[in-house]
Protein backbone atom coordinates (compact mmCIF):
# COMPACT_ATOMS: atom_id res chain seq x y z
CA UNK A 1 0.00 0.00 0.00
CA UNK A 2 2.74 2.49 0.92
CA UNK A 3 5.18 1.58 -1.87
CA UNK A 4 2.61 1.34 -4.70
CA UNK A 5 4.62 -1.52 -6.17
CA UNK A 6 7.88 0.46 -6.44
CA UNK A 7 10.55 -2.24 -6.10
CA UNK A 8 13.26 0.13 -4.90
CA UNK A 9 10.88 1.61 -2.32
CA UNK A 10 9.91 -1.90 -1.15
CA UNK A 11 13.54 -2.87 -0.55
CA UNK A 12 14.34 0.36 1.30
CA UNK A 13 11.19 0.07 3.42
CA UNK A 14 12.04 -3.52 4.39
CA UNK A 15 15.58 -2.46 5.31
CA UNK A 16 14.15 0.39 7.37
CA UNK A 17 11.76 -1.72 9.41
CA UNK A 18 14.44 -4.39 9.82
CA UNK A 19 16.82 -1.81 11.27
CA UNK A 20 14.09 -0.73 13.67
CA UNK A 21 13.66 -4.31 14.85
CA UNK A 22 10.16 -4.60 13.41
CA UNK A 23 11.22 -7.34 11.00
CA UNK A 24 13.26 -10.24 12.37
CA UNK A 25 14.70 -13.46 11.01
CA UNK A 26 14.14 -16.64 13.00
CA UNK A 27 17.24 -18.69 12.23
CA UNK A 28 15.88 -21.82 13.93
CA UNK A 29 12.66 -21.87 11.92
CA UNK A 30 14.38 -20.21 8.92
CA UNK A 31 11.67 -17.69 8.31
CA UNK A 32 10.96 -13.99 8.72
CA UNK A 33 8.51 -12.79 11.34
CA UNK A 34 6.90 -9.48 12.19
CA UNK A 35 4.21 -8.04 14.41
CA UNK A 36 1.60 -6.56 12.09
CA UNK A 37 -0.20 -4.75 14.93
CA UNK A 38 3.09 -3.13 15.98
CA UNK A 39 3.77 -2.08 12.40
CA UNK A 40 0.37 -0.38 12.23
CA UNK A 41 1.13 1.63 15.35
CA UNK A 42 4.49 2.87 14.05
CA UNK A 43 4.83 5.87 11.77
CA UNK A 44 6.19 4.44 8.54
CA UNK A 45 7.04 6.90 5.79
CA UNK A 46 4.66 6.98 2.82
CA UNK A 47 7.15 8.68 0.53
CA UNK A 48 10.56 7.47 -0.65
CA UNK A 49 12.16 10.88 -0.03
CA UNK A 50 10.79 10.97 3.53
CA UNK A 51 12.13 7.45 4.08
CA UNK A 52 15.60 8.52 2.98
CA UNK A 53 15.42 11.67 5.09
CA UNK A 54 14.73 9.51 8.13
CA UNK A 55 17.67 7.29 7.20
CA UNK A 56 19.99 10.27 6.71
CA UNK A 57 18.91 11.80 10.01
CA UNK A 58 20.12 8.64 11.76
CA UNK A 59 23.64 9.13 10.39
CA UNK A 60 26.42 10.62 12.48
CA UNK A 61 26.51 14.42 12.33
CA UNK A 62 29.69 14.54 10.20
CA UNK A 63 28.34 11.98 7.74
CA UNK A 64 25.08 13.89 7.45
CA UNK A 65 26.91 17.18 6.89
CA UNK A 66 29.11 15.74 4.14
CA UNK A 67 26.06 14.27 2.42
CA UNK A 68 24.30 17.64 2.67
CA UNK A 69 27.27 19.39 1.04
CA UNK A 70 27.36 16.77 -1.69
CA UNK A 71 23.65 17.29 -2.39
CA UNK A 72 24.24 21.03 -2.78
CA UNK A 73 27.04 20.36 -5.26
CA UNK A 74 24.84 18.15 -7.45
CA UNK A 75 24.08 14.57 -8.38
CA UNK A 76 27.77 13.97 -9.18
CA UNK A 77 30.70 15.15 -7.10
CA UNK A 78 34.31 14.36 -6.34
CA UNK A 79 36.20 13.69 -3.15
CA UNK A 80 38.54 16.59 -3.95
CA UNK A 81 35.58 19.00 -4.27
CA UNK A 82 34.28 18.06 -0.84
CA UNK A 83 37.77 18.37 0.57
CA UNK A 84 38.06 21.87 -0.87
CA UNK A 85 34.93 22.91 1.01
CA UNK A 86 36.06 21.27 4.24
CA UNK A 87 39.50 22.85 3.95
CA UNK A 88 37.81 26.24 3.64
CA UNK A 89 36.45 25.70 7.13
CA UNK A 90 40.00 25.76 8.45
CA UNK A 91 40.54 29.42 7.53
CA UNK A 92 41.12 31.50 10.61
CA UNK A 93 39.68 34.94 11.24
CA UNK A 94 42.59 36.57 9.39
CA UNK A 95 41.79 34.60 6.25
CA UNK A 96 44.97 32.55 6.46
CA UNK A 97 44.78 28.80 5.98
CA UNK A 98 45.25 26.97 9.23
CA UNK A 99 47.62 24.04 9.36
CA UNK A 100 46.38 20.50 9.64
CA UNK A 101 47.95 17.77 11.72
CA UNK A 102 50.71 17.30 9.16
CA UNK A 103 51.82 20.91 9.56
CA UNK A 104 51.00 21.75 5.93
CA UNK A 105 48.54 24.47 4.94
CA UNK A 106 45.06 22.98 4.78
CA UNK A 107 44.06 25.10 1.78
CA UNK A 108 45.36 27.76 -0.56
CA UNK A 109 42.13 29.74 -0.30
CA UNK A 110 42.85 33.06 1.39
CA UNK A 111 39.74 35.11 0.70
CA UNK A 112 38.09 35.97 4.00
CA UNK A 113 35.07 37.23 2.01
CA UNK A 114 34.12 33.60 1.49
CA UNK A 115 32.84 33.68 5.07
CA UNK A 116 30.94 36.93 4.94
CA UNK A 117 27.28 36.66 5.97
CA UNK A 118 27.25 32.88 5.67
CA UNK A 119 25.06 32.03 8.64
CA UNK A 120 24.22 28.36 8.72
CA UNK A 121 26.65 27.51 5.93
CA UNK A 122 29.56 28.68 8.09
CA UNK A 123 28.21 26.59 10.97
CA UNK A 124 28.03 23.58 8.66
CA UNK A 125 31.60 24.05 7.47
CA UNK A 126 32.89 24.69 10.97
CA UNK A 127 31.36 21.40 12.09
CA UNK A 128 33.49 19.65 9.46
CA UNK A 129 36.83 21.16 10.45
CA UNK A 130 39.46 18.42 10.44
CA UNK A 131 37.13 15.57 9.41
CA UNK A 132 38.44 12.67 7.34
CA UNK A 133 36.54 13.19 4.09
CA UNK A 134 37.74 9.96 2.47
CA UNK A 135 36.68 7.88 5.47
CA UNK A 136 33.20 9.44 5.53
CA UNK A 137 32.74 8.97 1.79
CA UNK A 138 33.71 5.31 2.09
CA UNK A 139 31.17 4.91 4.90
CA UNK A 140 28.42 6.56 2.83
CA UNK A 141 29.35 4.23 -0.03
CA UNK A 142 29.01 1.20 2.24
CA UNK A 143 25.62 2.50 3.40
CA UNK A 144 24.50 2.47 -0.24
CA UNK A 145 23.77 6.21 -0.29
CA UNK A 146 26.42 7.01 -2.88
CA UNK A 147 28.35 4.95 -5.44
CA UNK A 148 31.75 5.39 -7.00
CA UNK A 149 31.79 6.31 -10.68
CA UNK A 150 35.34 7.51 -11.41
CA UNK A 151 38.68 5.78 -11.60
CA UNK A 152 40.62 5.30 -8.38
CA UNK A 153 42.78 8.36 -9.07
CA UNK A 154 39.74 10.58 -9.67
CA UNK A 155 37.51 9.46 -6.78
CA UNK A 156 34.24 10.63 -8.31
CA UNK A 157 30.88 9.64 -6.86
CA UNK A 158 27.17 10.03 -7.47
CA UNK A 159 24.06 9.51 -5.38
CA UNK A 160 22.84 5.96 -5.81
CA UNK A 161 19.31 7.29 -6.40
CA UNK A 162 18.02 10.75 -7.27
CA UNK A 163 15.63 10.57 -4.30
CA UNK A 164 18.60 10.26 -1.96
CA UNK A 165 20.04 13.51 -3.27
CA UNK A 166 16.61 15.13 -2.97
CA UNK A 167 16.30 13.93 0.63
CA UNK A 168 19.78 15.22 1.56
CA UNK A 169 19.08 18.52 -0.19
CA UNK A 170 15.81 18.95 1.72
CA UNK A 171 17.75 18.93 4.99
CA UNK A 172 18.84 22.47 4.11
CA UNK A 173 15.98 24.94 4.71
CA UNK A 174 14.84 26.68 1.51
CA UNK A 175 15.68 30.09 2.95
CA UNK A 176 19.33 29.04 3.42
CA UNK A 177 19.91 27.38 0.04
CA UNK A 178 20.71 30.52 -2.04
CA UNK A 179 23.38 31.62 0.42
CA UNK A 180 24.83 28.11 0.62
CA UNK A 181 25.13 27.89 -3.17
CA UNK A 182 26.63 31.38 -3.34
CA UNK A 183 29.24 30.54 -0.72
CA UNK A 184 30.08 27.22 -2.38
CA UNK A 185 30.48 29.05 -5.68
CA UNK A 186 32.74 31.65 -4.06
CA UNK A 187 34.93 28.95 -2.51
CA UNK A 188 35.11 27.06 -5.82
CA UNK A 189 36.06 30.28 -7.63
CA UNK A 190 38.79 31.27 -5.18
CA UNK A 191 40.20 27.74 -5.17
CA UNK A 192 40.19 27.65 -9.00
CA UNK A 193 41.91 31.04 -9.16
CA UNK A 194 44.60 29.86 -6.76
CA UNK A 195 45.25 26.85 -9.02
CA UNK A 196 44.83 28.81 -12.29
CA UNK A 197 42.11 26.45 -13.52
CA UNK A 198 38.97 28.62 -13.60
CA UNK A 199 38.29 27.63 -17.23
CA UNK A 200 38.45 23.95 -16.33
CA UNK A 201 35.92 24.40 -13.51
CA UNK A 202 33.83 27.14 -15.14
CA UNK A 203 30.48 25.37 -15.22
CA UNK A 204 30.75 23.99 -11.67
CA UNK A 205 31.50 27.51 -10.42
CA UNK A 206 28.83 29.32 -12.42
CA UNK A 207 26.10 26.77 -11.65
CA UNK A 208 26.64 27.35 -7.94
CA UNK A 209 26.81 31.14 -8.20
CA UNK A 210 23.64 31.26 -10.29
CA UNK A 211 21.69 29.52 -7.54
CA UNK A 212 22.75 32.25 -5.15
CA UNK A 213 21.29 35.61 -4.23
CA UNK A 214 22.39 38.95 -2.80
CA UNK A 215 25.70 39.23 -4.64
CA UNK A 216 28.04 41.91 -3.38
CA UNK A 217 28.43 44.97 -5.57
CA UNK A 218 32.03 44.16 -6.40
CA UNK A 219 31.07 40.64 -7.52
CA UNK A 220 28.31 41.42 -10.01
CA UNK A 221 30.39 42.25 -13.07
CA UNK A 222 32.90 39.43 -12.54
CA UNK A 223 30.05 36.92 -12.09
CA UNK A 224 28.37 38.30 -15.23
CA UNK A 225 31.59 37.74 -17.15
CA UNK A 226 31.72 34.15 -15.92
CA UNK A 227 28.19 33.62 -17.22
CA UNK A 228 29.19 35.13 -20.55
CA UNK A 229 32.13 32.71 -20.77
CA UNK A 230 29.85 29.79 -19.85
CA UNK A 231 27.31 30.91 -22.43
CA UNK A 232 29.91 31.23 -25.18
CA UNK A 233 31.38 27.83 -24.40
CA UNK A 234 27.90 26.28 -24.41
CA UNK A 235 27.25 27.78 -27.86
CA UNK A 236 30.50 26.26 -29.12
CA UNK A 237 29.20 22.87 -27.92
CA UNK A 238 25.78 23.50 -29.57
CA UNK A 239 24.17 23.49 -26.12
CA UNK A 240 21.96 26.43 -26.97
CA UNK A 241 19.35 26.14 -24.20
CA UNK A 242 21.96 26.20 -21.38
CA UNK A 243 23.77 28.97 -23.27
CA UNK A 244 20.63 31.10 -23.29
CA UNK A 245 20.18 30.53 -19.57
CA UNK A 246 23.76 31.57 -18.75
CA UNK A 247 23.52 34.67 -20.91
CA UNK A 248 20.18 35.71 -19.39
CA UNK A 249 21.51 35.32 -15.84
CA UNK A 250 24.63 37.25 -16.74
CA UNK A 251 22.59 40.12 -18.20
CA UNK A 252 20.36 40.19 -15.11
CA UNK A 253 23.42 40.86 -12.97
CA UNK A 254 24.23 44.08 -14.83
CA UNK A 255 22.75 47.53 -14.45
CA UNK A 256 21.33 49.20 -17.55
CA UNK A 257 24.30 51.55 -17.93
CA UNK A 258 26.73 48.62 -17.73
CA UNK A 259 25.27 46.59 -20.59
CA UNK A 260 27.44 48.11 -23.30
CA UNK A 261 30.38 49.32 -21.26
Amino acid sequence: QKTDGNTFFIVELLVSIYNEGLLQYDSKRQLWKWDLDELHTRKIQDDLVDLFMAKINHLDADDRAILTLAACIGSNFSESTLRTLCDAAMLNSDGIAACNSTGRPASSITEVDCYKDQGKFKMLLNSLTGVNVKEIIMKLDREGLIIRTGLKSQSRYKFSHDKIQEAAYRLTPEIDKPMMHLQIGRIFLEDAKSHSNVDENLFAIVDQLNHGKNYEEKERISFARLNLAAGERSIQSSAFIPALSYLKVGLSMLKRNELFS
